[in-house]
């Protein structure tokens, strides 16, 4: 690798697939000067049938080339490998340059002017050299990308890019390499610009990517173009260098508020939780956040700090917790919904904080949407990145079956458990919710094993909050 630090990388942003502005001014310049020549026979007139012909079939070779380009903008995974490898773009100083040699090449043929004409020839050379020079610069490159295959939401990761430079001769000079990241809601085009890299050598360098929202994102296609010297053309190369990213919910973090939910939830060792810190030990200090019980302050170190903080303490009872996570949504509804998204990353939350912080106190978790989710830590031990995983593509449903994740709770949990039904159709499972133990003949009551939370409850209560 070549060790010249001659590499710049460049944020995110976001962009939408849009039409080529390029691709149809050369569409109109082609269908507008066929037009012309077969009405006026301008050409034919001064040039005869061999000028007619030249002029007819550039024009078409311009009408044809603008569509290619007008096809690959507004649908840039339709494309074939050898139509659409190569780019062009006019930039707006090269529609400027564009503009002003047509008027000069009209302006010479309808006053017969050499001079003009010779001014014409004088300007075109350049715009014909530049895009020469970047099309010579593009041949034998070869552009890898290593992107990592799990991310969590609103967390920034590095995509590292690498160009090679496989030429014996010529090195390569202002070239970017813009990549496709397309999510559910947005499309971004994060881009790195290589200032130099010599023949024969490597140059390396990353650009940072932060996803808002949880699922799949969909790599590619690459597209390395350049406008170098001049600026007027922008020529590129396509790559397909087709990758995947799985992002994972974002976590926050459990609030005091979690500790009295989880006791209130819990209902058959109420009355041995009288004492809110009665059975727990003192684990450190830290900062006063939202949420938190204001008789764990410590007004000693407050004082001393200049700040609130407050006592942590870890809970010698820790009692295992089963999680079921309703994906029902209206029929006709978003697929996305903002609590529902809350919900799933509060399910997540809970599931790694319980491992992390808790001895003993196993948790299992169960989702209905479009596909069923089981993870149960409580008795086979899964690793917690089969929950993420699951998590992270977990879609919604009008056919969620929620009366399958109360037989799961039923299947798994007994009275020591606090189990949780998130929601967002509480009324509807809390008046069919003790139907269910005469028709399955469960020796238990679900209604006094499980709480109905609702979405909405989730965010009011406070248990939970982003880090």
């Amino acid at each position: 690798m070549d060790p010249n630090p001659s590499t710049i990388g460049s944020g995110s942003r976001s962009r939408r697939s849009r039409i080529s502005i390029s691709g149809f001014l050369i569409v109109c310049l082609g269908v507008g000067a066929i037009v012309a020549e077969v009405s006026t026979r301008l050409m034919a007139r001064r040039l005869g049938m061999a000028g007619h012909v030249v002029t007819l079939g550039a024009a078409g070779y311009f009408a044809i080339w603008g569509l290619k380009e007008l096809i690959v903008s507004a649908w840039p995974r339709f494309r074939t490998r050898r139509i659409a490898r190569y780019r062009f773009r006019l930039p707006a100083e090269g529609r400027v340059f564009l503009v002003m040699i047509s008027v000069l090449f009209i302006g010479s043929l309808l006053g017969r002017s050499n001079s003009l004409l010779l001014v014409f020839c004088c300007l075109i050379g350049p715009f014909v050299i530049n895009g020469f020079l970047i099309f010579a610069m593009l041949q034998r490159l070869a552009v890898t990308r290593d992107a990592p295959l799990r991310m969590m939401a609103g967390e920034c990761v590095a995509v590292e890019v690498q160009l090679a430079n496989r030429k014996r001769v010529m090195p390569t000079w202002m070239m970017s390499v813009r990549d496709r990241a397309e999510t559910v809601n947005e499309v971004i085009e994060p881009e790195v610009l290589f200032v130099h890299v010599p023949r024969g050598g490597k140059q390396v360098s990353a650009y940072q990517l932060s996803i808002a929202s949880r699922g799949r994102v969909t790599l590619g296609p690459v597209e390395l173009h350049s406008r170098f010297p001049l600026g007027i053309v922008d020529r590129g190369l396509q790559f397909d260098l087709p990758a995947q990213i799985l992002v994972y919910p974002r976590i926050g973090r459990l609030t005091q508020s979690w500790r009295r939910l989880t006791e209130t939830s819990h209902t058959s060792s109420q009355s041995a939780r009288q004492s809110s810190h009665a059975a727990d030990t003192f684990h450190t200090m830290r900062e006063y956040h939202s949420g938190d019980d204001p008789r764990t302050i410590h007004w000693r170190t407050s004082a001393r700090r200049n700040e609130l903080m407050v006592r942590e303490f870890r809970d010698q009872r820790d009692t295992p917790v089963v999680l079921l996570l309703d994906g029902w949504r209206a029929p006709g509804g978003a697929e996305r919904d903002e609590r529902m998204e809350l919900a799933i990353s509060f399910a997540a939350t809970v599931c790694v904080q319980q491992l992390h912080a808790s001895r003993d106190a196993p948790v299992a978790l169960a989702a209905a949407g479009k596909s069923w989710l089981e993870w149960n830590e409580i008795s086979q031990r899964q690793p917690i990145e089969d929950l993420l995983d699951g998590l992270a593509v977990l879609e919604t449903s009008a056919n969620a079956d929620w009366r399958r994740l109360v037989e799961f709770s039923m299947r798994i949990a007994d009275r020591r458990h606090t189990t949780l039904l998130l929601t967002p159709r509480p009324e509807v499972i809390e008046r069919e919710l003790g139907e269910l133990q005469a028709t399955h003949g469960w020796d238990r009551n679900p209604v006094g094993m499980i709480r109905v939370m609702s979405l909405s409850e989730i965010e009011n209560s406070r248990a939970f909050a982003w880090a």
